[in-house]
């Protein structure tokens, strides 16, 4: 886990490249080799996708943050992890969709629902989502596309090219992601 919240840390003075580098790094780390646990269930990164301001990279479709690396961030479009965060830098990695043997969750509202929904009261761990790093890693070479209606052409949205489209169940993505490929 200290290598993730290392690459979440991005610098307040990187340079435009060094963000989007950084981003296809961590792209390829979360799907390959990470995975949440909830409820004793895991479930690979499907797809995410980068939020990011500084001076060099800015981004003004990114909430303002205040937030150490590699805390949740709920907002009105899902839940993000969060890079390391301040009034000059700040951002976070929004969880598209997730997957495992059994189903996909498309969406991130779905997402939200699935990770952060019938936590117990007294705290019990079993039913809060972690990241771990998994056991027997994929070998996913990440695809990036333009993020979800954001009228830029950045390709900050990166998914698993290994699961084909037609397995995925959503409104817009069947139509909607083939016109970014």
């Amino acid at each position: 886990m200290e290598i993730l919240k290392k690459l979440l840390d991005i610098h307040p003075n990187a340079s435009f490249e060094e963000v989007q580098n950084r981003f296809y790094t961590l792209a390829n780390k979360l799907l390959n080799d990470y995975e949440i646990l909830k409820n004793n269930e895991a479930y690979d990164f499907l797809e995410i996708e980068f939020y990011f301001t500084n001076e060099a990279h800015e981004d003004p479709t990114v909430y303002v943050r205040k937030s150490a690396a590699g805390k949740w961030l709920f907002h009105e479009y899902g839940v993000d992890i969060n890079f390391e965060s301040d009034e000059m830098h700040y951002g976070g990695i929004l969880i598209r969709s997730l997957s495992n043997s059994k189903q996909i969750i498309n969406g991130p509202f779905k997402v939200c629902d699935l990770l952060f929904s019938d936590i117990d009261i007294d705290g019990e761990t079993k039913t809060l989502p972690v990241i771990r790093k998994k056991a027997h890693p994929n070998s996913v070479i990440p695809r990036a596309i333009q993020r979800f209606d954001i009228p830029d052409a950045r390709k900050y949205r990166y998914y698993n090219s290994s699961i084909s489209f037609e397995k995925w169940d959503s409104v817009y993505l069947a139509k909607y992601f083939k016109n970014y490929i």
